[in-house]
């Protein structure tokens, strides 16, 4: 469920908001919010859409019918425990940076409603999007771009708490596991792909899964147990159902950072699909979250 709502005045343009219920379903067993997260901050950019007049409308036609994207950080604020979360949330969205055929929305999900602490801030989020031709093949320009940067805000601060970029894998496979699994029909959207909200999802299973193996090093299995304060996503190629894939995962201990790469097969050739990071820190820091 959500409604749409207009903030009172302030010294600054107001951004609008979007409020969406915390179903019981949007908790995990370990009451882990992440994929939730990237939902509301894919669907959040509604509110910004709607108050940004003709750009607005010209930016969400090109992000329903031909935009790709290309990466999302979300940094849990308050940490990934979403036991204490109000009934409510509140996401507000507004344009970071535009560029000739990209762009740079922000988003910051705030708890609101019935719970222990409405108005505080439970996560931010930046996402970069690419626009692309009619036929999907080539970049194209973003429209109204003039507009739109005037209307550019700065992003919240994510890059400084959450890692994205990949450490290289190791040198040897010891601590490095390969989950094989098939894209369930049912994680993939409209456009026959698999959508951006569950390649979190699928990382968090994959580690799951390797932990109880005990396929991690000693650390990354007890850290495993961890929900993640930060995530990142590099979505690189579209993943369709049902195709085999690979996720390779390690727990790299110099960035505190569980590392998955997803590949697909084309002919008889492993392809790189996405890159999935989950920062994690330490038993200590959740501690004092």
């Amino acid at each position: 469920m959500r409604s749409l709502v207009q903030p009172q005045s302030s010294t600054a343009p107001p951004l609008p908001s979007i409020c969406y219920s915390v179903l019981w379903s949007d908790k995990t067993t370990h009451w882990d919010l992440m994929h939730a997260i990237y939902r509301w901050a894919d669907a959040g950019q509604e509110a910004f859409f709607q108050s940004a007049g003709e750009p607005g409308r010209q930016l969400r036609d090109l992000y329903l019918k031909r935009a790709v994207m290309r990466s999302v950080t979300v940094h849990m604020v308050r940490g990934g425990d979403s036991s204490t979360l109000a009934d409510t949330v509140r996401v507000r969205s507004w344009v970071s940076k535009v560029g000739r055929t990209s762009w740079q929305s922000a988003t910051e999900i705030l708890s609101h409603g019935a719970g222990p602490a409405p108005g505080e801030l439970v996560a931010r989020a930046v996402t970069t999007m690419v626009a692309m031709d009619d036929e999907l093949e080539k970049t194209a320009a973003v429209p109204a771009a003039d507009e739109l940067r005037e209307l550019v805000r700065e992003a919240p601060d994510v890059l400084s708490t959450v890692v994205v970029k990949p450490p290289p894998r190791p040198d040897t496979d010891d601590g490095v596991y390969v989950w094989a699994t098939t894209v369930r029909l049912t994680d993939c959207d409209s456009f026959g792909h698999v959508t951006n909200t569950k390649y979190p999802t699928m990382a968090l299973e994959a580690r799951a899964i390797c932990a109880k193996e005990e396929g991690y090093s000693a650390t990354g299995n007890q850290l495993a147990l961890l929900n993640p304060t930060g995530c990142h996503v590099d979505y690189i190629r579209q993943i369709r159902p049902l195709v085999p894939i690979n996720i390779i995962t390690w727990y790299d201990a110099a960035s505190q950072a569980f590392i998955f790469q997803l590949e697909t097969m084309e002919g008889e050739q492993p392809v790189h699909a996405a890159t999935v990071i989950l920062s994690v820190g330490t038993p200590a820091m959740h501690a004092r979250l």
